[in-house]
This record gives structure tokens, C-alpha cells and sequence, in this order.
């Protein structure tokens, strides 16, 4: 049953992905950070995996050239670590993991935990 589960956010994540690159997200995302920029390796890995699982509903899109951006559905995450705040990564870890009921998806089947670390890495660079 476990394994079947799998199987299933698998091929939901790649059927998202394959979404999320026809409404204008790019392709190869690390490629456009590029090894040169002021990203580290982690937040390089965590920008990755954002555009993979997370960009489809917190990053604003358009459906045409000069369009403005829709604000996207599961809001800008641009301010979420703008205070220092130790308990912050905490909780925006526990949500990534668990969701919430009726709004996000969990990812603790689907994502490891130095990925989701990966990810919060890459969110603090949104500031």
C-alpha cells in the first residue's frame, strides 16, 4: 500500500511538473540561478525543488507576454522569514511536511527532510 502511494505522488509530481512547464515555469530552474550567482549549493538544491513541488501554487503566473502576474493561490512567500525568528523554520517545516487540511499537500511521503531544509534555505532568500 505504501509502495502504491508512492507510485501515485509520483506521478503526480511529474504530471504537475509537466503542468507547471506549460503555464511558463522553466524547464531547468538551477540553470537559470546559474553555479556563479550568490545562491549556495543548498538554496541552488532548495530552488529546485521549489519549482518542482511548490512553485504551481506560490508563484504568481501569467497567461500572456505583458500580462500582469496573478497573485498565485497559495501566496507569496516572499515575507515568511523577513523577522528572525527560530521558531519560523520550525513551523514552516512542519507545514511542509503535514499540509493543511483542505489548502497544501503534505510532503512527508514525498520529500526528504535535507530537501525540505533545502527549500526553507531557498525561501529566506525571497526576503
Amino acid at each position: 500500500m505504501k509502495m502504491l502511494f508512492r507510485i501515485t505522488c509520483s506521478l503526480f509530481s511529474t504530471a504537475l511538473l509537466f503542468f507547471v512547464t506549460a503555464v511558463g515555469v522553466p524547464i531547468n530552474p538551477v540553470a537559470q540561478i546559474g553555479k556563479d550567482s550568490e545562491f549556495n549549493k543548498q538554496q541552488r538544491m532548495g530552488h529546485a525543488f521549489f519549482m518542482q513541488r511548490c512553485a504551481f501554487c506560490h508563484v504568481p503566473r501569467t497567461t500572456k507576454a505583458g500580462a500582469d502576474a496573478k497573485v498565485p493561490s497559495g501566496g507569496l512567500l516572499t515575507s515568511l522569514f523577513q523577522e528572525t525568528n527560530p521558531s519560523q523554520e520550525m513551523r514552516v517545516k512542519q507545514t511542509i511536511l503535514n499540509g493543511i487540511p483542505g489548502k497544501m499537500p503534505g510532503f512527508e511521503h514525498t520529500l526528504k527532510l535535507e530537501e525540505i531544509d533545502a527549500i526553507i534555505a531557498y525561501i529566506k532568500t525571497l526576503n
